[in-house]
């Protein structure tokens, strides 16, 4: 069925839209995203156009373990905290961010800003957010199916890293 429907466009549109999907997967870069459970109970932390939308002061904490009996768990810590600016007719936010799986653990630390347009009876919200993401390797955790591990670590891989490796790259929400 879709390629029958594929088939009626002319030539310069498919290829147009095949250039535009090669030329997209050059620029976008994957990103594990936390898992949240009850994620309903902290919009901004995934929409920064909701920070200040409660016309009220609110803090948002979020803990969660899950599998613990496993090693290298998945453990999440959340903090939010965001307001409306009455007198701008906007809201601001503070998001503060600790996901831990297996070796991998990020931290993320951003400021929110939303801007309200006010229509009839509602209104319409743009929100920008901005922080930083420190993400951290543990290689001493890592094990690989050829590696050596009796006394010392020995991955026999060179992409494996042996011990913690950090990096801090920039995080940006529209």
């Amino acid at each position: 069925m879709f390629t029958f429907t594929l088939a009626f466009y002319p030539m310069k549109k498919k290829i147009f839209s095949v250039l535009i999907i090669v030329f997209a997967c050059n620029f976008c870069k994957a990103q594990q995203e936390p898992q949240f459970s009850q994620f309903m109970f902290n919009k901004a932390a995934f929409n920064p156009s909701f920070v200040g939308t409660d016309n009220a002061l609110s803090t948002i904490f979020q803990f969660r373990n899950q599998w613990t009996g496993l090693n290298g768990h998945p453990v999440l810590q959340n903090f939010c905290i965001h307001t409306p600016l009455q007198n701008l007719k906007n809201g601001a936010g503070i998001i503060v961010m600790n996901d831990i799986s297996g070796a991998l653990r990020n931290t993320n630390v951003c400021v929110s800003f939303c801007k309200r347009v006010p229509i009839k009876k509602s209104s319409l919200n743009f929100g920008i957010s901005g922080g930083i993401i420190q993400s951290s390797l543990d290689g001493e955790k890592l094990r690989a199916p050829d590696g050596d591990y009796a006394g010392t670590i020995n991955h026999n891989d060179n992409l494996l890293p042996l011990n913690s490796v950090n990096g801090i790259i920039p995080d940006l929400h529209a």
